[in-house]
């Protein structure tokens, strides 16, 4: 039996249509379900370890670490010692002193409270925190100022973290509003301080990703050395103080991508971090939905084209090479400051040759299966008789002739027929 098969069309083929329609519809609505978040994840994280990032030597860090609660005392200070630090800095020339310690009351009878209000006030360069908070289980979300005492001689900024579902920061929100108010974030604070002029940036609404620093440090030095002189004036001199909590047993560690092993930075760190992004321009925006969804678009259109027409050889080399264009691309973007969500797009790739052999299979089986039945069902149907020269005594006999004519599916008639 002689059999026909007529091979379809690629460019007709309405299964292959199918699968494209609905592998492009898949990855193009994970750009906005963000279901590949992990993979995304992951992703941003190797890149930004080999994009590199130097600290800023203009940015100085004042620790309140472990030697100063040693030497000082414990945890909350006297509010003298914050007003002593503000003078000294002040006395030195120091450009912006973002000090992030939350002075949420006052007491006007407390010689300490004022003399921490007298110092903000003769700074005049002095930037304060505020935060969102549910102050009581149950109660609606509040603003945490400073107290008016402090604040109103004081630059604010919000410093309210969001993080991502895995618990690692990785953007900052540089307007964030509550109720009909909008605050700076705590560095767009400090930011804005030194550069009153510097041009809007456009996603100040949105969230925004921070290049965090992954070689070298800024510098740092103890409260306890600054506080007592042991650091000279000229070093202090035109830089951006951040001063904040280090101490391992205190303060709001946060995880970040560039994190070794496990170890969390302190606010100060992020908010010094955030602060060299403005100063830099270089904070990572999120590249648009539409040209997202544009590019898997091209990228899935082209492999989906080519794929019916390569073998399987040809296909792992079309997928290696298109893995890399996507990733290469990706890591471009970044470093003109867009993060383009690319694990959706990158697994479809991996997974489209796969799939597309694995469907031509199913469909070469379900061909032959339909043949098989087809040459059965002839089979089924021819009839003949043995010619009367052949003697067979018995129906063992028969079975013996018909095996040597590769016949093993028969069914005797009576003679009549």
């Amino acid at each position: 039996m002689t059999v026909h098969y007529n091979k379809p069309s690629p460019f007709l083929d309405w299964q292959l249509i199918l699968l494209g329609l609905g592998i492009l519809l898949f990855v193009n609505m994970n750009q906005l379900g963000r279901w590949t978040q992990a993979v995304d994840y992951s992703l941003y994280d190797n890149y930004l370890q080999i994009i590199p990032t130097s600290a800023n030597d203009q940015i100085l860090i004042v620790e309140i670490d472990e030697q100063s609660l040693s030497l000082i005392g414990d945890w909350p200070w006297p509010r003298s010692y914050h007003a002593q630090l503000i003078e000294v800095l002040t006395q030195a020339d120091a450009g912006v002193i973002a000090y992030n310690v939350v002075f949420s009351s006052y007491d006007s009878d407390d010689e300490n409270d004022q003399l921490l209000a007298q110092a903000i006030e003769e700074s005049g360069r002095t930037i304060l925190p505020l935060y969102f908070d549910r102050l009581i289980k149950q109660q609606a979300i509040s603003e945490v100022l400073p107290a008016e005492s402090f604040r109103q001689y004081a630059g604010l900024g919000h410093v309210n973290s969001y993080l991502d579902s895995d618990g690692t920061l990785r953007s900052v929100r540089l307007m964030d509003r509550f109720s009909e108010t909008q605050w700076p974030h705590f560095s767009f604070s400090s930011f804005l301080f030194n550069q009153p002029y510097a041009k809007p940036l456009d996603s100040t609404s949105s969230d925004v990703y921070i290049p965090f620093v992954n070689q070298g440090d800024f510098e740092r030095f103890s409260f306890v050395d600054v506080l007592t002189g042991l650091v000279s004036p000229q070093q202090l001199a035109q830089r951006t103080i951040f001063i904040g909590m280090t101490a391992t047993s205190m303060g709001d560690p946060l995880l970040t991508p560039v994190d070794d092993h496990g170890r969390q930075s302190p606010a100060v760190d992020i908010n010094a971090n955030i602060y060299q992004a403005l100063a830099n321009d270089s904070l990572i925006k999120p590249l648009s939905t539409s040209l997202s969804i544009l590019f898997n678009s091209i990228v899935l259109l082209v492999a989906l084209y080519l794929i019916p027409r390569l073998s399987v050889i040809q296909q792992l080399v079309m997928t290696v090479t298109s893995f890399i264009f996507v990733w290469m691309a990706s890591y471009g973007l970044l470093l003109q400051g867009y993060w383009y969500s690319n694990g959706g797009l990158l697994l479809a790739l991996l997974t489209v040759p796969f799939i597309w052999n694995l469907w031509r299979l199913s469909r070469l089986l379900n061909y032959f299966r339909h043949q098989l039945k087809r040459l059965r069902k002839s089979q089924g149907a021819e009839m003949f008789h043995l010619p009367e020269y052949v003697q067979l005594e018995n129906e063992a006999d028969l079975r013996s002739l018909l095996s040597l004519m590769d016949i093993d599916r028969f069914q005797l008639l009576p003679a009549n027929q």
